[in-house]
């Protein structure tokens, strides 16, 4: 994509930036997101596959000029304990750019060769299992982190900040000293604090939530929430793991496991992490979610993209395939979706990106010729 006077402009959009105490690491991001807006295109690849640079690549090449060293990220954008063979161990999700294949056993902390030999196929598929799902979370967490939502009001900023802090906060105390009861309470905090700032965002004031009717109830705000939009009812397992029926476990020893503590915080990120995709999601959107069409192409948060296919023998009805292999550890390179939740993608609407996808489809999926 071709934008006049880029460096001028990134000269004025990076004064803006530093302005707003904006994170130089960040800054590419909302810099792009700035000029995309500017030039009216709703969406666009962020990296390019081997050919011309894209936008968001030549902003960042300035960035690295510009700052160096400066621009250096973390190795990892966070961690989340999980249980296997009754001890909790810990999944560091890494940073990645572009379009990687992960093998989950590496990024698990502390497993010893010998302990990897010893699992079995059903260990290495739930491992393999959690680490995508968590990498997605903790990817739409790190994208709040760094460049939260345009739209978003200033005390639903303030609460999703101390609501990241808190997942921190649990997972560094179930580590570092094994205190479930505590890192449970700041699972619960940052559930709530997710909730509460969804509520925000759909017209409630921060004198009904500090009512007492809200107050450490993570039942009544998740209530409200499916009150405004049907699909926070997908929340009500995450929610129930977080709950635990005591939101007032910081007053007394209550005598929970660490399989608790590990279920909360996973809840924290999942409730996190749902929220997030929908505040990003509308912004691609505009709008309702899509009515999902056989033949089209969609994509979600993460940069996953699919096409909307005929399920086999049921004539008429749809499901989604994804774009990219996942074969690593016996993944089945389709990855089936049920399309009654379309409000988890945005329809793919720009004709040379179809038919680039159309393409790996044929190719690739259905085997029609030879993959570029």
């Amino acid at each position: 994509m071709e934008v006049n006077n880029l460096d001028q402009r990134l000269e004025t959009i990076d004064v803006q930036l530093g302005n707003e105490d904006e994170a130089v690491t960040a800054r590419p991001f909302h810099a792009h997101r700035i000029i995309m807006a500017e030039e009216g295109v709703r969406s666009a690849p962020l990296f390019s596959r081997g050919g011309e640079s894209t936008l968001f690549e030549k902003i960042n090449d300035w960035y690295e000029r510009r700052y160096g060293d400066r621009m250096l990220l973390e190795w990892k954008i966070g961690e989340m304990p999980f249980m296997l063979r009754g001890q909790v161990y810990y999944y560091n999700f890494p940073t990645v750019f572009g379009t990687v294949q992960l093998d989950a056993i590496r990024f698990v902390e502390g497993l010893t060769d010998d302990f990897k030999r010893s699992l079995t196929k059903e260990e290495v598929h739930a491992i393999g299992l959690g680490f995508m799902e968590g990498f997605h979370d903790f990817l739409t967490l790190d994208g709040l982190q760094n460049n939260l939502p345009a739209a978003l009001g200033t005390a639903a900023q303030g609460m999703v900040k101390r609501a990241l802090q808190d997942i921190r906060a649990a997972v560094s105390i179930l580590k570092t000293s094994r205190d479930a009861q505590g890192a449970i309470y700041h699972a619960q905090q940052a559930t709530e604090k997710f909730l509460k700032a969804a509520l925000l965002q759909h017209g409630f004031t921060i004198s009904q939530l500090r009512s007492r009717a809200f107050s450490h109830n993570l039942d009544a705000a998740l209530t409200a929430l499916t009150g405004k939009d049907a699909k926070f009812r997908h929340l009500s397992p995450a929610v129930s793991k977080a709950d635990l029926a005591n939101m007032d476990i910081r007053y007394e020893d209550t005598g929970h496991t660490d399989q608790q503590a590990v279920e909360a915080i996973s809840a924290a990120v999942r409730v996190g992490a749902f929220i997030g995709d929908q505040w990003w999601l509308d912004e691609q959107r505009k709008g309702a979610a899509p009515t999902l069409e056989l033949g089209k192409f969609y994509a979600q948060s993460g940069g996953q993209q699919y096409k909307c296919v005929e399920i086999e023998n049921v004539p008429g009805k749809g499901e989604l395939a994804t774009m990219a292999l996942l074969d690593h550890h016996g993944y089945s390179a389709l990855l089936r979706q049920k399309t009654e939740y379309a409000f988890y993608y945005y329809e793919i609407t720009d004709p040379a990106e179809i038919g680039r996808l159309e393409g790996i489809y044929q190719r690739v999926i259905l085997g029609k010729g030879t993959a570029a």
